[in-house]
C-alpha cells in the first residue's frame, strides 16, 4: 500500500503517528526540472520529495510519500533561487522532526 501526501505538513503528521519506519530511514530528493531554456534565461521548477516505509502498530508496512512544489529558480542575471530556498526550509523542518523521532535522512527516492 502507498499513502501519498500533498504537503510536508501531512507527511509529518502521518510520520509522527506511526510506530516506526523501516531501518529508521526517511529518503529526501529535491528535483530541479529545467523550464523555458533560452539564450539568456533558464528557469528550474523545484519540487521537494520525501518518502519512508512505515510500519504501523500491527506490523504492516506501507510507503508514505510526498511531493510539494516549491516554486521556481531563475538562473539568469537576477539569480533568484526562490524555489531552492523553500525546498531548503522544508528540508530543515523535516530534519528537525526526524531528529526528534530518531530517524535518519538519506538522499534518494523509494520506487515500487
Amino acid at each position: 500500500m502507498k499513502i501519498v501526501c500533498k504537503s510536508l505538513d501531512h507527511f509529518l503528521t502521518n510520520l509522527q503517528q506511526e510506530k516506526t519506519t523501516f531501518k529508521n530511514l526517511v529518503f529526501v530528493f529535491i528535483d530541479k526540472t529545467p523550464k523555458d531554456v533560452g539564450n539568456t534565461v533558464c528557469r528550474y521548477q523545484v519540487v521537494f520529495h520525501a518518502a519512508a516505509i512505515v510500519i504501523d502498530e500491527t506490523g504492516a508496512e506501507y510507503m508514505l510519500e510526498m511531493a510539494e512544489d516549491c516554486g521556481i529558480d531563475y538562473v539568469d542575471a537576477s539569480q533568484v533561487f526562490a524555489g531552492s530556498e523553500v525546498a531548503s526550509e522544508k528540508n530543515d523542518r523535516l530534519i528537525a522532526v526526524c531528529n526528534t523521532l530518531g530517524l535518519t535522512i538519506r538522499p534518494g527516492l523509494i520506487e515500487e
